[in-house]
């Protein structure tokens, strides 16, 4: 009913979007320019990688990476949400865990544009989705819904040891990471 009802307003507007520039869709070269590049997965564990939010336009350093500010400015969610992730994941039931592990996967696979190999494929099939880097909204969804399993499940007293476990490596990975970029160097 409800899809019913919609379509009396969405189909004119379907047909007015196919004579709009993002109807006709962006040339493959100036969407895949919005692609996140491989390096940039590291935000995800290093926030501020490319510069301090407080004022990412006069501070970004990630001009070597993306010819304007990037679509999403951090793709930071930090060792404790990764770790009630992983912790929430067992909680699923195994085909939707599968679905979720699957869906985010493609989400960062297609971010990664055309270093990636997948968004210069799809891209002029998925004509209304403008830049690769949207696709990040998948993984999150993935993460969010994993983590608030996670956190439910500590609460109730399980999955403390996979949650633990998760924390030991990924404070070993901060670490190096820190290591490797020098920070915590006077």
């Amino acid at each position: 009913l409800g899809t019913g009802l919609s379509g009396i307003a969405l189909l004119p507007l379907l047909g007015l979007l196919q004579e709009t520039v993002r109807g006709a869709g962006l040339a493959s070269e100036v969407a895949l320019g919005h692609s996140t590049p491989p390096v940039a997965l590291l935000q995800v564990l290093i926030p501020d990688l490319f510069g301090p939010l407080s004022d990412p336009v006069q501070t970004f350093w990630g001009q070597a990476f993306f010819p304007r500010l990037p679509y999403f400015l951090s793709l930071y969610l930090g060792p404790l949400v990764l770790a009630l992730a992983f912790a929430g994941l067992p909680e699923l039931p195994r085909r939707v865990r599968v679905a979720v592990v699957v869906l985010g996967l493609l989400g960062v696979w297609f971010a990664l544009g055309k270093a990636g190999g997948l968004a210069p494929l799809l891209m002029p099939l998925l004509r209304l989705v403008r830049y690769p880097s949207k696709s990040w909204l998948l993984p999150y969804l993935a993460v969010t819904l994993c983590a608030g399993l996670g956190a439910a499940a500590l609460f109730t007293g399980r999955r403390w040891q996979r949650f633990a476990l998760a924390c030991l490596g990924l404070a070993a990975a901060s670490s190096l990471m820190a290591a490797g970029y020098g920070y915590g160097a006077e």
